[in-house]
């Protein structure tokens, strides 16, 4: 009777309970959707084909413009001045010319005819694309100024077609051959945005077909865990790492494809592990250069480090400065530490945002003369190397390095990896150093307030910190500081000398906004103001302790110690030679140069020669001798921040 029950109730199982439904469904649903895909994917290929055929005609057009405006321009250079001369530029620079006006004639019918002819190979007969791109505004407005510019070139050499005016002609391709170029350049950019946005839709609708095909895949592993018994340990860690045990790895009982894939599912749950442990000591990270080691660290999970570095903008934007490196959880100190942006590869990652890859760094140091700092990694024994950006507000501010000793240690999976973690890896330093910014730009707005009590320029701040971190730097080349004067150095100085008169501000309006000279009693009030500061930024610096920070060192040295004079003369203590601290003695030298050259209600702005002779005049007894050699060494590039930025 039981068992005549239980054959009943499996008579009427549900067709879609059976495994062989199940599995022949999905089967067949993944056949369909593959299949689909596989259509589809032709159809993207093909009509991938026929865009890339458009853009490259269209680039084509930008080609022919731009060598019309090269040949005009070298002919200007070195026009026909005898009938010799000008027989041969007939011969070669005009047929030249002739040609290219027959070439953009011939290329732009192209997008006029819809119309595009490509051939395969050079024996085969040109395989023919139809685009329907006759209607398009961009077609039609380069079109129009083509013709323009045909007809005004037709005219400027003349009807004499055996003694064409050349000349004429190449003057009236130099003044209008730049609309020709925006017509071409626009027309490729209208035809290139198209096609980037029938790739878009092709992409959304290609993670929609993956997506059901995850979920199918997902259903069939769940049906496999059930009915395949070997299978079973391997779904266990599935289900523990998903819930964020990350460190689980599962027994490798088999040699086949069951091996493999637990295998590959332990390097899986390594690298999970590795990325969450970059995550959370990055955000434990309290400076850049901790930060560094840590990501350096947690890095050779998944890559070759022998050798960090962490490179960020100058003050003045001019060059990258090599804050950290660090080499096996060392700190290094590097022989160079400044290197100029322009026609390198540290520029070209900032420019582009993406992680570059250098797979040979002594061939690149060797063939480029700009690259410094190539040669300087190839000089400490490395093979290869990754620049990733530094992502800022607005652009890259720095540029982070990873390298390897071993040649060609860095695989096109390696740079694909670094694009998938830039992002996180920046990020962190850009917490980190977002962090000190808040601090410090929040201190720095009672600084703007001190300032704006006080009866000085509108761009003194701005001015006096460029000059004070210029000083610095150059401090860092040469002269008896430079082992001490460090990239945090120049950093910090730039950052807290806006701070030098935060102490103003607790300063009586009355003796701080008095027009004239100041009574002994008054000046004795006034020259508070630098111990004034001193305690403002020291309980800032109390308040950052008590998190870990430590943050306002440079800026409580340059609030007390801006006033005092290198012979002992100076206030408030009255401290002489390198008791001073030298961010104080560096900022003195840059603030009096500003204040000497810039235009006060008490005072007209000094000629810069008379300044640069007090300036010279009170080495060795207001100024310390040093910085003032650094001043004078470095004095172009302060020229340039006074030009950019004087207000007299």
């Amino acid at each position: 009777m039981d068992r005549r029950k239980t054959a009943m109730h499996q008579a009427r199982l549900p067709f879609y309970h059976s495994i062989t439904f199940q599995l022949t469904a999905a089967l067949l649903a993944l056949l369909v959707l593959f299949a689909g895909a596989l259509g589809y994917s032709l159809y993207l290929a093909e009509e991938r084909e026929r865009d890339q055929v458009v853009i490259n005609t269209a680039a084509r057009l930008e080609l022919v413009a731009r060598m019309m405006r090269h040949q005009a321009l070298n002919y200007l250079a070195v026009p026909a001045r005898d009938y010799a001369t000008y027989d041969r530029d007939v011969r070669l620079y005009y047929q030249d010319l002739r040609t290219q006006m027959d070439t953009f004639d011939t290329t732009l019918g192209c997008f006029t005819t819809g119309r595009f002819a490509v051939p395969h190979n050079p024996d085969a007969t040109p395989a023919i694309y139809t685009f329907d791109s006759g209607g398009h505004p961009a077609v039609a407005e380069a079109t129009r100024t083509w013709k323009t510019f045909r007809g005004g070139l037709s005219s400027a050499l003349g009807d004499n077609a055996s003694g064409p005016r050349l000349e004429y002609a190449a003057q009236y391709i130099m003044k209008n051959v730049a609309q020709i170029e925006q017509a071409a350049a626009t027309l490729s950019e209208e035809f290139a945005q198209a096609a980037h946005q029938r790739l878009a839709a092709n992409r959304s609708l290609n993670r929609w077909v993956v997506g059901v095909a995850l979920v199918l895949l997902v259903w069939t592993v769940w049906w496999a865990q059930r009915t395949l018994r070997p299978l079973a340990a391997t779904m266990q860690g599935f289900r523990r790492v998903a819930q964020g045990e990350f460190n689980y790895t599962v027994p490798a009982t088999s040699r086949n494809e069951i091996g493999v894939m637990v295998h590959a599912f332990n390097s899986l749950t390594a690298r999970l592990q590795g990325l969450f442990q970059l995550v959370d000591r990055t955000q434990e990270s309290r400076d850049i250069g901790s930060c560094l080691q840590v990501v350096a660290d947690e890095l050779s999970t998944f890559l070759p480090v022998d050798w960090a570095g962490a490179l960020l903008l100058n003050p003045d934007g001019t060059a990258l400065v090599l804050e950290h490196a660090y080499s096996r959880g060392d700190e290094l100190n590097m022989p160079r530490r400044h290197f100029s942006l322009p026609n390198t590869h540290l520029a070209k990652t900032m420019e582009a945002g993406v992680p570059l890859r250098v797979p040979d760094v002594p061939i690149v140091a060797g063939n480029d003369p700009n690259a410094r700092f190539m040669k300087m990694l190839g000089e400490q024994g490395l093979e290869t190397a990754f620049f990733v950006p530094i992502e800022a507000e607005v652009r890259a501010a720095g540029v982070l390095v990873f390298a390897s000793r071993r040649p060609h240690a860095y695989l096109l999976e390696h740079e694909e990896l670094m694009g998938n973690l830039a992002g996180l890896v920046s990020h962190g330093f850009r917490k980190t150093a977002a962090l000190e910014n808040l601090v410090v730009s929040a201190v720095g707005g009672l600084a703007k307030l001190a300032e704006s009590r006080d009866p000085e320029t509108g761009d003194h701040l701005v001015r006096m910190s460029l000059y004070a971190a210029i000083i610095a730097e150059q401090l860092s080349s040469e002269g008896p500081y430079r082992e001490q004067v460090t990239p945090k150095f120049v950093r910090d100085v730039y950052r807290f000398a806006p701070m030098h008169d935060i102490g103003k501000v607790g300063i009586l309006d009355h003796v701080l906004l008095k027009p004239g000279d100041y009574t002994d009693k008054e000046r004795e009030v006034m020259n508070r103001h630098p111990m004034i500061g001193g305690a403002v930024l020291r309980q800032c610096e109390a308040q950052m302790e008590r998190v870990g920070y430590s943050i306002f060192t440079t800026g409580i040295e340059i609030a007390e110690g801006h006033h005092e004079k290198f012979d002992g003369s100076g206030y408030p203590r009255g401290v002489a030679g390198e008791a001073i601290p030298l961010s104080a003695r560096v900022v003195t030298v840059a603030d009096v140069f500003d204040a000497l050259t810039s235009k006060r209600p008490y005072k007209e702005a000094w000629s810069v020669d008379d300044a640069l002779a007090y300036l010279s005049k009170q080495r060795g007894m207001q100024f310390d001798p040093a910085v003032i050699d650094a001043f004078d060494a470095a004095r172009p590039r302060i020229m340039e921040v006074y030009e950019r930025h004087k207000h007299v």
